[in-house]
């Protein structure tokens, strides 16, 4: 049996099947005053990890200063960096939040609000990592569910609030990170898909698996509620909830987008499944 299997793995090294490689990093510091403190540790948290490996920050911060993007990451930014540095994600780090880029589609892994104590921040920074990690490899499995908001639409109130509609758009996008999805966001949704209507191409894996979603905000039932509605294709996805609890209305659109069952109660209804 041993002879048979010590055959197995000399067939298999001669065929040239690749090990499972690490998956390069790159931190960014995502704004001023840089948190070097924070940055560094996380880093010497990760460097034992085998299938991690980090990009040296003197090579990236050279990039980012000939590109003049210092303070100024985004997801395409995380695209064209990525082809530069051939690194696989970005984690732009600033002392209050990390959020992490997949260097090649440029969607968006992880969004996380770190904690004042720098011991805490520095662990949830680290997990944080690993989640991206763990979605990297769903991503390439195809069981990664992908999202795009397409539209954010203040139907019947005050333009005053357009600001405040975006901002539950964003407490959406984190709350469908937090359950395990991935969303790219609207600037780089909005680049790819014209891109492929000036090109033609109908062959991006990306856009073809993602649910893109149209958000829409009504009127509630009181003068103190309000509807978010999400749009799929023919399905809705509908949510009210008080002006002061957004996150209430975000979170349940998020859990109902990624199929949880949820019961009518009057403030979430469903319409269609996936």
């Amino acid at each position: 049996m041993l002879a048979r299997l010590f055959l197995i793995l000399v067939v298999l090294l001669a065929a040239g099947v690749p090990a499972r490689s690490e998956v390069k990093i790159a931190f960014v510091p995502g704004g001023e005053p840089k948190p070097n403190e924070l940055l560094a540790l996380t880093e010497a948290t990760l460097f034992e990890s085998k299938e991690i490996e980090l990009l040296d920050r003197a090579e990236i911060d050279k990039v980012l200063a000939e590109q003049k993007l210092s303070g100024m990451f985004s997801a395409d930014n995380a695209v064209a960096l990525g082809q530069i540095l051939k690194t696989d994600m970005f984690a732009v780090l600033e002392t209050t939040s990390i959020v992490i880029f997949d260097a090649h589609t440029g969607l968006r892994f992880v969004d996380e609000t770190l904690p004042e104590k720098l011991e805490d921040a520095v662990n949830i920074a680290a997990d944080a990592v690993k989640t991206a990690i763990e979605k990297r490899q769903k991503l390439a499995d195809g069981t990664l569910v992908t999202f795009g908001v397409l539209e954010v639409r203040n139907a019947d109130f005050p333009r005053g609030r357009d600001a405040w509609c975006r901002a539950v758009a964003g407490m959406l996008e984190r709350s469908l990170l937090h359950r395990g999805g991935a969303v790219l966001e609207r600037s780089r949704l909005q680049h790819v898909t014209r891109e492929r209507q000036l090109t033609g191409d109908d062959t991006n894996k990306l856009l073809a698996s993602m649910k893109l979603v149209d958000l829409e905000f009504t009127r509630g039932e009181n003068s103190e509620s309000f509807k978010l509605t999400a749009r799929i294709g023919n399905d809705r996805f509908i949510s009210e909830s008080a002006f002061d609890k957004p996150l209430d209305a975000a979170q349940d659109i998020a859990r109902m987008l990624l199929g949880s069952k949820v019961e009518d109660d009057g403030k979430g209804q469903r319409e269609g499944s996936f």
